[in-house]
């Protein structure tokens, strides 16, 4: 026998020749459409048979294939920084055949990761899923991978690339400087700090500063330094007074806040000299009274003796006495100082010398000396004397006065206060530099306060009270338990409350002011300087 297909279709059998009488065997058919839509055949046996020949008819219809689609097929990431994850970007999946596909776990390479996938083991016929990839550099540089998806049809591909950047960098070397010996008031040869950016990013925001110390640094690097590139810092020392220095230069960028240590010694020039060079300041001083004294240095440089013929201060400045150590004459190679103090007799700026007569051929050396003198004055604007009833609130116009243009500003307090009162002065502090007015309001019956110790009358009566009692010895003991505790509850009855200079208004029923006269007064502070007013209270 022989078995043969038309169409398209196939076969494969077992049948060898002949087939016994009885016996049988098997013919597999399969369908190959080689188009789409409805196919048809004919399987034929040809045999010793009736017409020679048996036939069957074949039908099908022909689909289309699977077909996977990715998109896109190159992905392309913007720069990142190594270390760190880029927005993920989606590559989608189509089945654009007419049959189901079986997907296999997608695969990436390279410096990339899958973030998410909507994709399962199968896709469905005109049905499509998304895969995000992310760009994850390890280093720096242009970087590649790839994407890949098994699936039933084949191997699908996107290729991947992105590059990598070092984040900027901000290496700040050497750690310190030091300076040689350098002559008062002269620049030494500039030292140099060098910043390295060994990234692949500028490095921003580079600021420099000098925070104590003679010193000077011109900044060579700008406000920002370019990819894999070196700068310069260049640090000079201006030392303005005799002896070691030190100081701090602050390099700040981007990320943070180097600092560099910086030291030198300041020596003085050949001959003679006074140290500090150019100014000493003092801090503003109330008028009459003294600011700290600050230390002047005389240096011989020269080749022989120095003879000192006399020290003093111009202005509202002196030397304080007994601080000199430099007598009539100056070694060679030696130092001396003298301490100066600034004693404004005026408010308002003050300025002066320290002026050294000796017989160098520079003399007289000189130093100058500048000061601020504070003055004020605070007076009443009105009746220093108030009557009110318990309850009530007093208030009395005061003057600050000052010259004008004068900085700063004065503190009030006001005391002593009667029991359950407060006093606010308004405002508080006042501003300096003219004439304004300050209000001071005290009231009274305050609910709230803080007992004081018994007051001097309530002393006076214990101490009158303790002799009467060891007189008469006849009482029994139990008699001095009472008059203590009496004495103990006169001063708790009579005490006062302790209230702050600040807020409140009177009218606390269950606290009221006890009837009498009262003296206070308000005191101004500023530089040093106390000015007071008093104040009467009479409360009825």
């Amino acid at each position: 026998s022989q078995i043969v297909t038309a169409g398209d279709f196939t076969e494969t059998d077992n049948c060898a020749g002949a087939i016994a009488v009885g016996a049988g065997c098997a013919v597999q058919v399969k369908f190959l459409p080689a188009a789409v839509g409805a196919r048809s055949g004919m399987l034929t046996v040809y045999g010793n048979v009736a017409g020679g020949q048996a036939t069957a008819k074949l039908s099908g219809t022909g689909a289309p294939a699977a077909a996977i689609i990715l998109d896109p097929i190159s992905v392309a990431y913007s720069a990142t920084n190594v270390g760190a994850v880029s927005a993920a970007q989606n590559i989608t999946v189509s089945n654009t055949g007419g049959v189901t596909a079986t997907l296999q776990t997608p695969v990436v390479t390279g410096d990339f990761t899958i973030m998410a996938n909507t994709c399962g083991a199968t896709l469905a016929a005109g049905v499509g899923c998304t895969v995000s990839v992310a760009f994850q550099p390890t280093a720096s540089g242009t970087r590649t991978g790839s994407f890949s998806l098994t699936d039933s049809t084949g191997i699908q591909t996107t290729s991947l690339t992105g590059t990598g950047l070092l984040p900027a960098t901000d290496a700040l070397a050497p750690a310190s400087l030091t300076f040689a010996a350098q002559v008062l008031n002269t620049a030494s040869m500039g030292q140099q700090v060098t910043l390295t950016n060994a990234g692949d990013a500028a490095l921003t925001l580079v600021a420099a500063q000098i925070a104590s110390g003679d010193f000077t640094v011109v900044n060579g690097c700008g406000n920002s330094l370019a990819a894999h590139s070196v700068c310069a810092l260049t640090v000079v020392f201006v030392p303005k007074s005799v002896g070691a220095e030190v100081g701090v230069l602050t390099v700040s960028d981007q990320y943070r806040s180097q600092t560099v240590t910086l030291s030198g010694t300041g020596v003085a020039p050949a001959g003679v000299s006074v140290s500090p060079v150019g100014t000493m300041a003092f801090a503003a001083t109330g008028v009459g009274l003294s600011a700290a004294p600050q230390t002047a240095t005389l240096t011989n440089n020269g080749g022989m003796p120095l003879l000192i013929q006399s020290i003093g201060a111009t202005g509202d400045f002196a030397v304080v006495a007994g601080s000199s150590t430099c007598g009539t004459s100056l070694a060679v190679g030696t130092s001396c100082s003298v301490q100066v103090v600034f004693a404004p007799a005026v408010a308002g700026t003050c300025s002066g010398s320290l002026v050294v007569v000796d017989n160098a051929p520079t003399s007289p050396q000189r130093v100058s000396l500048t000061g601020a003198g504070v003055d004020f004055a605070l007076t009443a604007n009105g009746s220093t004397t108030q009557t009110i009833a318990t309850g009530g609130q007093a208030v009395y116009p005061l003057l600050l006065t000052s010259a004008a243009g004068q900085p700063g500003t004065v503190a009030f307090t006001c005391s002593p206060l009667p029991a359950h009162a407060t006093c606010t002065v308004n405002p508080s502090p006042g501003a300096m530099g003219g004439t304004s007015t300050i209000t001071v309001t005290v009231a009274t019956s305050v609910a709230g306060a803080e007992l004081r110790w018994p007051d001097a009358r309530q002393m006076v009566w214990f101490a009158v009270l303790v002799p009467l009692w060891f007189g008469r010895r006849r009482l029994r003991r139990v008699g001095l338990a009472a008059l203590v505790g009496c004495v103990l509850l006169v001063a708790g009855c009579s005490a006062s409350r302790l209230i702050p200079v600040s807020g409140g208004g009177g009218g606390g029923a269950g606290n009221p002011t006890p009837s009498g006269t009262y003296n206070l007064t308000v005191t101004g502070t500023n530089a040093g300087l106390v000015r007071s007013v008093g104040l009467t209270l009479v409360v009825q």
